[in-house]
C-alpha cells in the first residue's frame, strides 16, 4: 500500500518540494503539496496520510487516528502541548525540534552584540564590552541552547554556564548544573541566555524575586517562549533597574486596554523577531525570509514588558518579537 504525507504549507520553493519528493521516494512516501488556500483538499487527502507536515490545529483535528507524525513547522508548539485533544491518535509523533538552533543562535549573538555597545546610546565614556573574556549563564541546554554555547565559544567566551532539567554535563558547556540551582546561578551571571519552552514548570521562571538577585549590570536574551519572563515585574522594575533585556518570542497577541502597565510606558522599543518556519531535518534550508525587520524607535532600552503593536503598516506578525 502507499504511503502518503500530507504537506500544508506557504513557504516552500521548488527546491525545497525537490528534496521533499526525492527522500520520501527513498523511504516509500508519496508527499501531496496543497498551499493554505487549499485547506478542503488538504483535509481530504489527510484522511488516507500518515504524516502531516503542517502548522494548523484545525487540520490537525481534521487527521484520522492513522496519523502517525505530525511535523510541525514553527518554533512554538504551546497549543498542541496543552491539548491532548487535537490528536485523534493519542501515540501520535510531534517534532519541531533541532531546526531553529542555527537561526536563533546567530540571533543571540547579534542581540548580545547589541546590548553589550549599547546600539544606539553612545558617548566619549562608552565602556567597552565584549563576547571574547565574558560569562555567559545559558538557561536550557537543548539544541538551540546548545548551538549558543557553540558560537559564544567560537567567539572567545571565558566561560559557559548550562542549567537544564538534569543538570547532565555536555561539552558545550563549561558548567551544567540542574535548574533547581538557578538561584545560586543568577547571582554571578553577566548575561542570560533563557532558551527554554513553554511548560508549567518555566512559566515565570524567572519571576520578581530571581529578577532581583541577577547583578546591576546583567544583560538577559530571551529567545525561548515569553511566558519564561514575569513581563509585569520586568515593567514594574523598569524605573530602578541598570539590567537590560532583549526578547524574542511574544507571549500573545497584543490587545488595546488589556496589556498591563508596560503597554503605554516611554522609551519601549521593539525589532521584529525572525518568522521561524521550519523544513524537515535533513530537508531544510535557509529562507531568505529569515531576517530582522526594523520599526519604529530606538533599538534597545532599559528593561521592561517591552512589547508594543508594530505600527500601522508595519510588518511585524501577530506575535511581533520584542527587544
Amino acid at each position: 500500500m502507499n504511503r502518503n504525507i500530507c504537506i500544508y504549507q506557504e513557504f516552500l520553493t521548488e527546491a525545497h518540494k525537490d528534496q521533499i519528493r526525492e527522500t520520501a521516494r527513498r523511504t516509500g512516501f508519496t508527499p501531496h503539496f496543497f498551499n493554505l488556500d487549499q485547506f478542503e483538499e488538504a483535509k481530504d487527502c489527510l484522511q488516507h496520510c500518515e504524516v502531516l507536515y503542517a502548522h494548523s490545529a484545525d487540520l490537525l483535528r481534521a487527521a484520522p487516528a492513522t496519523l502517525k507524525w505530525y511535523c510541525c513547522s514553527f518554533a512554538g508548539v504551546d497549543l498542541y502541548c496543552k491539548d491532548p485533544g487535537l490528536f485523534a491518535n493519542p501515540d501520535c509523533l510531534l517534532t519541531n525540534s533541532n531546526v531553529y538552533g542555527v537561526t536563533i543562535a546567530e540571533h543571540v549573538v547579534m542581540v548580545t552584540l547589541m546590548l553589550l555597545r549599547r546600539g544606539h546610546s553612545w558617548s566619549n565614556q562608552l565602556p567597552v564590552r565584549s563576547i571574547r573574556d565574558n560569562e555567559f549563564t545559558i538557561l536550557g541546554t537543548g539544541d538551540i541552547g546548545r548551538h549558543v554555547a557553540d558560537r559564544l565559544r567560537g567567539m572567545g567566551a571565558a566561560k559557559i554556564v548550562g542549567l537544564s532539567r538534569s543538570g547532565k554535563p555536555h561539552p558545550a558547556f563549561d558548567e551544567v548544573y540542574p535548574i533547581s540551582a538557578l538561584d545560586d546561578v543568577l547571582p554571578r551571571t553577566k548575561i542570560l541566555v533563557m532558551a527554554l519552552p513553554s511548560t508549567p514548570e518555566t512559566v515565570h521562571i524567572l519571576n520578581r524575586e530571581r529578577i532581583a538577585l541577577l547583578p546591576a549590570d546583567a544583560c538577559v536574551i530571551n529567545v525561548g517562549r515569553g511566558t519564561a519572563l514575569d513581563q509585569k515585574a520586568l515593567a514594574d522594575l523598569n524605573a530602578i533597574t541598570h539590567k537590560y533585556v532583549a526578547q524574542e518570542t511574544a507571549r500573545r497577541r497584543r490587545r488595546p486596554g488589556r496589556d498591563g502597565p508596560g503597554a503605554s510606558a516611554p522609551g519601549r522599543s521593539s525589532v521584529g523577531r525572525p518568522q521561524h518556519h521550519s523544513h524537515p531535518p535533513r530537508l531544510r534550508q535557509h529562507d531568505p525570509g529569515l531576517h530582522l525587520r526594523r520599526k519604529r524607535g530606538p533599538l534597545l532600552c532599559r528593561s521592561g514588558e517591552l512589547r508594543r503593536r508594530a505600527p500601522a503598516g508595519g510588518t511585524g506578525g501577530p506575535e511581533t518579537g520584542i527587544l
